[in-house]
């Protein structure tokens, strides 16, 4: 996995990547995401729905708003729920 820094056209802005490791059902996985990425951008990348999943870091929860890390470990949890 490689990560990077580049020139967006569009924004006209530099922009970074961050590599953030990901567990889901026990795999892993390192993503390259760009650098103010959401959690929701995350999940979404990820082709998980966001209302239907939690993202920890260590053992809290974290809000769609909030943003990874670079380097950090995160943990993603589907939610059940049924009557």
């Amino acid at each position: 996995v490689q990560k990077g820094i580049y020139y967006c056209a569009t924004s006209r802005e530099v922009v970074r990547d961050m590599i953030v490791k990901v567990v889901l059902n026990k795999r892993s996985e390192e993503l390259v995401l760009e650098d103010g990425t959401t959690i929701e951008g995350m999940l979404k990348k990820l082709g998980l729905y966001p209302d239907a999943h939690i993202v920890l870091r260590g053992r809290t929860p974290l809000p769609l708003t909030d943003s990874p890390k670079d380097g950090e470990e995160l943990r993603i949890i589907k939610v059940a729920s049924g009557g």
